[in-house]
């Protein structure tokens, strides 16, 4: 999955300095280089997930062709949507800056799974660790996982 923000350009990365860190719910953290992912088998599925403007319009399209997949909006249009969507477990999140949270399958055809209330404005993108998903509102973080 590939997902593109633009609100400060486009970074400039060197390939022979990049590296990936692979950590959290695998059995040990790994560092891989460019050219050690480009020797990984991999696995196409070319479809690209947008949350245009702040708007809470998602759009799914086909890298490829263009084709759009699906354009809806999220949250009623009542809010924006400064942090960035994250990926786990086959699911998408994506944060509105009043504090919902709304979960989104990860395939090609749309549909809601959960609104959930952080109870606090929200600005950051969530983080993830160790089978765990942090949100930070303005007045607290929240951890939602499962017990260990």
């Amino acid at each position: 999955m590939h997902y593109e923000r633009h609100h400060a350009g486009i970074p400039n990365i060197d390939p022979a300095r990049h590296r990936l860190v692979i950590q959290g719910m695998v059995e040990r953290p790994l560092l891989l280089t460019v050219a050690e992912i480009k020797r990984l088998p991999s696995m196409s599925r070319i479809l690209l997930v947008e949350c245009g403007g702040n708007s809470g319009s998602v759009v799914l399209f086909d890298v490829k062709t263009g084709k759009i997949q699906y354009e809806e909006r999220i949250g009623g249009g009542g809010q924006g949507f400064t942090a960035s969507p994250v990926a786990a477990n086959g699911k998408l999140y994506f944060t509105g800056e009043l504090g919902d949270v709304f979960v989104l399958p990860a395939t090609n055809k749309f549909g809601l799974l959960a609104t959930n209330k952080l109870g606090g404005l929200c600005l950051s993108t969530p983080a993830i660790s160790d089978g765990t998903l942090f949100f930070r509102t303005t007045e607290k973080l929240v951890a939602v996982g499962y017990k260990k």
